[in-house]
């Protein structure tokens, strides 16, 4: 698994899961919680994913709040400097 992607604050990673013989075109999303044991599998691509999750969409139990009225998008150079 290659991690893409955290929820600040809460120790939870967004993954790409990899599996042998794949192209990162057919990579699928893994999410874990941070700090605990549970992991959710989506069965689509990280754009698909995330476009769901900020339209309401997803099936999950992590990203409840969406859709929201506004989005942010932080690169790693900001938030890492």
């Amino acid at each position: 698994m290659i991690p893409w992607a955290y929820v600040e604050d809460s120790g939870a990673y967004l993954y790409w899961l990899e599996q042998p013989g794949q192209t990162p075109d057919e990579w699928t999303v893994m999410f874990n919680e941070g700090r605990g044991p549970r992991w959710e599998h989506h069965d689509t691509q990280c754009a698909s994913f995330l476009l769901s999750v900020l339209t309401g969409q997803a099936e999950t139990e992590y990203f409840t709040d969406f859709p929201a009225d506004g989005h942010q998008f932080d690169a790693n150079d900001d938030i890492l400097r």
